[in-house]
């Protein structure tokens, strides 16, 4: 929405037009394809909250036991998965349950 401004050119009414409209021209990402980073992402702990406190699965993870997608994570914090494209597999078996 437009709003009168008193002065024409004024400096100190630009930026305050500039992030409203910039605001509201992000509130049409609705009408872009879905991409990956739209996708939600959990952190590789949380995985096994039904079965390990988030230290046991921490020490899970710095072990070597648990891979994503085939790959061997070794060290905590900063893994995060995505549910029904990940595959998470601790000692080998295949992590099920987790992503709903």
């Amino acid at each position: 929405r437009k709003q009168p401004s008193s002065s024409s050119s004024s400096p100190s009414s630009s930026p305050s037009l500039t992030t409203s409209s910039f605001r509201s021209s992000k509130s049409h990402n609705h009408l872009r394809p879905v991409q990956q980073d739209d996708l939600i992402r959990i952190r590789l702990n949380k995985v096994f909250k039904a079965t390990h406190s988030r230290r046991e699965a921490d020490k899970l993870i710095v072990s070597g036991r648990v891979s994503v997608n085939g790959e061997p994570i070794t060290s905590k914090g900063g893994h995060y998965v995505i549910p029904h494209v990940d595959i998470v597999s601790l000692d080998g078996v295949v992590v099920k349950g987790w992503e709903d």
